[in-house]
């Protein structure tokens, strides 16, 4: 999984600069770059379950 995880984390920035080549500039705003960090979070967070705000759910 982590092999996965920095695979998908080397392919995000030249998915994003493609989609800069279709997209105009104002389709993009700040959020925009939050998937850059995704991958990073994920290796350090493992899953989601064990740090979720909301544990009684």
């Amino acid at each position: 999984m982590i092999d996965e995880l920095k695979h998908i984390e080397a392919q995000i920035p030249i998915i994003l600069c493609k989609l800069e080549k279709v997209f105009p500039p104002s389709f993009f705003d700040v959020m925009v770059h939050l998937p850059i960090h995704l991958a990073g979070e994920a290796q350090i967070g493992r899953p989601i379950h064990y740090r979720w705000m909301y544990h009684i759910e």
